[in-house]
């Protein structure tokens, strides 16, 4: 139960539990962790990650690392990805910890990433260039809950990673991969059940997703086409747009927007969990057609 306990807390109150009582000493070198380096110094956390893998003794449950060691301590961040204490990684993290300025070079993933394929559950993606060739070899039959944040990647890539990459995968995030270059997206997905969008898309189809229940679009100023073919389970749509050109697309049934499209807006970008409740309220004039 101790180690449970320990397995829970945020990485530095982990640590300080080593100095409660003698029968706590063992346990942090010993427990499942959730490593978070939002809870380290910036000035050192690259240094503190290092040695806490090579002396912890338990599993590595979770990781968060910024993604500005991509691109800073790019050798590093490999060497950690290949410690044994990650052998059963089921959740990683490369947050958005620096703005990113448009052009700027990216980094891919390490290769080391390809060793979690049979255990990661849930990933963010942050600043990182996804290239054609390393998609092909992406598989991840396990995991469930993916993330794009300011990633670089092409539209047929994309759509070949939420459809054979990740056969498993029930949310799916995208926050402004649109700034590069992604202008539509076709899904086809019989295991989706949220999709978040929160970038530049022209367009969003969604032609066959049985088990899609939320589709979120959260963006005020961009004109957007939605069209919607299969999707029976569908329950909840936050889609805003204040352009009079946007359009949605029921089947047969289409909803060209006059002035605002209203809805309840449920947006969470917390990487775990997918969404947050937040509503937003406008006039809604309709034409349908």
């Amino acid at each position: 139960i101790l180690g449970e306990i320990v397995s829970l807390l945020p990485t530095k109150e982990g640590a300080r539990t080593q100095t409660l009582a003698s029968r706590w000493s063992h346990l942090w070198r010993t427990a499942p962790l959730n490593l978070d380096c939002r809870d380290l110094p910036a000035d050192d956390d690259g240094i503190l990650l290092g040695a806490f893998l090579s002396a912890h003794e338990g599993p590595v449950h979770r990781l968060c690392l910024p993604s500005r060691h991509l691109r800073d301590r790019a050798a590093a961040v490999d060497g950690w990805l290949r410690s044994p204490t990650l052998d059963n990684l089921q959740a990683l993290e490369f947050y958005l910890d620096t703005p990113v300025r448009y052009g700027s070079f990216m980094h891919s993933p390490p290769a080391s990433i390809f060793r979690f394929s049979s255990t990661l559950r849930a990933a963010t993606i942050a600043q990182c260039h996804i290239p054609d060739n390393a998609v092909e070899m992406l598989r991840f039959p396990q995991l469930q809950k993916l993330e794009l944040v300011e990633a670089k990647i092409s539209e047929g890539s994309l759509a070949s990673l939420i459809t054979s990459g990740c056969p498993a995968l029930e949310s799916l995030l995208l926050k402004t991969c649109g700034s590069f270059h992604i202008r539509g997206l076709r899904i086809n997905s019989p295991t989706l059940k949220f999709i978040g969008v929160f970038s530049m898309f022209v367009e969003l189809i969604i032609e066959d997703a049985p088990s899609l229940e939320r589709l979120l679009h959260i963006i005020l100023h961009v004109k957007m086409r939605l069209t919607v073919t299969s999707a029976p389970k569908l329950e909840m749509l936050g889609y805003i747009s204040e352009y009079a050109d946007s359009k949605m697309t029921f089947g047969s049934t289409s909803i060209q927007v006059a002035i605002y499209v209203s809805c309840i807006a449920f947006s969470r970008f917390l990487s775990d969990i997918f969404f947050m409740s937040r509503e937003v309220t406008y006039q809604l004039y309709l034409l349908m057609s």
